[in-house]
């Protein structure tokens, strides 16, 4: 906090000196928040070290509550009072009524504070079931989405299943025939004719090397197998290409579908989460009413509890002054007869 701008107040006017210090918690540099985090413990720690360097310890709780810290247990110190209520209530003495309003306002506050306490424990429990609900949902969606998606898939490879099947026995006859053919001479022609790819010829770029092929085919009995099984895998490839198209085709409404039901499932969780967050802020609005009844209730409270000190004041004066009046009043009768007395004797 070395660059955040800071105001510090001294006066010595109470019965020991005091030391305000106000902070302006955002940089003036890059506008960022210093962090509140851990204040207490960290103006705690700081004190005890600023007596300890000046050789005395005035606060031996803090030393003690700080060493438990030190061996990681969890010490918590005294809860602060509202500087409000602390003052309210030492104004009005130890009167019997001052004790029981004091202890009924803090009974009331305690019963207020629990539920604020546990309306935020459940309101965040409420967000955490909200947010699994959505998930739920959406990985249910997923799910779903993957069993359609893996069925529509498998009926089109069903459905291509003849198709393979009638591609893999006309691949076993060619393969026969071709072994058939090569004990001839035109045997031979046709199954070189039978291997060469005229389209590769024709629209291939090195021409030259396609021809070359071409004459290879008829000269070499395993460069016409090789075209063979070049023919078969370009049959095999472009009905793979069509399966993979039908495929696509299948799942693309379950993916429309899909895709769909995401979409619903956020809209859904956004109108959920709307609904619950004006639910909790009504709730937490209640709160704070009823905080602020404690409030109005405790000032009615120290005010009556005022009221029946000044009319217990203004009595015992009443009396004072009544019996000062008694007394002035017999002073007189005294004197009265003194005096009365006094002429009878002169007389």
């Amino acid at each position: 906090a070395d660059d955040r701008q800071a105001m510090l107040i001294c006066h010595n006017d109470e019965k020991q000196p005091h030391v305000h210090v106000v902070v302006n918690r955002i940089s003036a540099q890059d506008g960022r928040m210093l962090s509140s985090s851990k204040e207490k413990l960290n103006l705690s720690q700081w004190a005890q070290s600023y007596e300890q360097e000046r050789g005395k310890v005035l606060c031996a709780q803090r030393a003690i509550n700080n060493a438990a810290r030190d061996r990681d247990e969890f010490t918590r110190g005294k809860k602060d009072r509202s500087r409000n209520i602390y003052e309210v209530e030492a104004a009005h003495g130890n009167s019997l009524q001052a004790k029981m309003v004091a202890a009924e306002q803090r009974r009331a506050a305690a019963v207020v504070a629990k539920i604020q306490r546990e309306t935020k424990a459940r309101h965040q429990q409420e967000r955490a079931a909200l947010d699994v609900q959505h998930k739920q949902r959406q990985t249910e969606a997923k799910d779903t989405a993957k069993k359609r998606l893996a069925a529509a898939v498998a009926q089109v490879r069903k459905d291509y299943r003849p198709s393979w099947e009638r591609i893999f026995k006309d691949d076993q006859s060619e393969r026969r025939q071709f072994a058939e053919r090569e004990d001839k001479l035109m045997g031979r022609v046709q199954n070189a004719l039978r291997s060469i790819n005229f389209g590769a010829i024709v629209q291939g770029r090195d021409r030259r090397k396609a021809i070359s092929e071409v004459f290879q085919s008829f000269a070499d009995a395993g460069k016409r197998l090789e075209g063979l099984k070049l023919a078969q895998d370009r049959r095999a490839k472009a009905l793979l290409a069509r399966q993979r198209q039908a495929e696509r085709a299948a799942a693309a409404p379950v993916r429309r579908e899909y895709k769909d039901t995401l979409h619903k499932n956020r809209e859904q969780f956004t109108q959920e989460r709307k609904k619950l967050a004006s639910t909790h802020a009504e709730e937490r609005n209640n709160i704070r009413e009823e905080w602020q009844t404690i409030h109005d209730n405790r000032a009615k409270a120290w005010q009556q509890v005022a009221s029946s000190g000044y009319k217990a004041a203004a009595a015992k004066i009443s009396k004072l002054e009544e019996a000062k009046k008694f007394n002035d009043a017999a002073k007189r009768r005294h004197v009265e007869q003194d005096v009365s007395h006094d002429r009878e004797r002169g007389e």
